[in-house]
C-alpha cells in the first residue's frame, strides 16, 4: 500500500511491514527515490478476558519458523492443491461501510 507519501507491505498472517527479507515501512516515499524502512517488522497482537477474568490472545511472532497464529482463508481443490482464497486481500473500508 502506498498513499500520504508511506509506502508498507502487510502481511494477511499479521506479519507487517517486511516482506520476510527487509523493512517494508518507508516514510517520506518518493516514488524512484531510494526508500528506507523506518520499522523492520512488527505483528498483529489481540489479546482480551473472558467472563472469568483468564487472559487469551493471539499473536504474529514476526512469522518465526513459519508459525502464525493468524490464518488466511485457503481453498483446497479434489486433487488436495491448496490456494488462497478471494477473501485473502486488504480490503478498503470507510466508517460508513462499517456503521452499515
Amino acid at each position: 500500500m502506498a498513499t500520504n507519501q508511506v509506502k508498507v507491505k502487510f502481511q494477511s498472517n499479521g506479519y507487517l511491514f517486511s516482506d520476510y527479507e527487509a523493512g517494508k515501512f518507508i516514510a517520506p516515499y518518493v516514488p524512484g527515490a531510494p526508500e528506507k524502512s523506518l520499522i523492520q517488522g512488527s505483528g498483529l497482537w489481540i489479546a482480551g478476558l473472558d467472563p472469568g477474568g483468564n487472559l487469551h490472545g493471539a499473536v504474529q511472532v514476526y512469522n518465526e519458523d513459519g508459525r502464525a497464529d493468524f490464518y488466511p482463508p485457503i481453498e483446497v481443490d479434489s486433487l488436495g492443491n491448496i490456494s488462497a482464497s478471494p477473501e485473502n486481500r486488504i480490503w478498503a473500508v470507510t466508517e460508513a461501510d462499517i456503521q452499515a
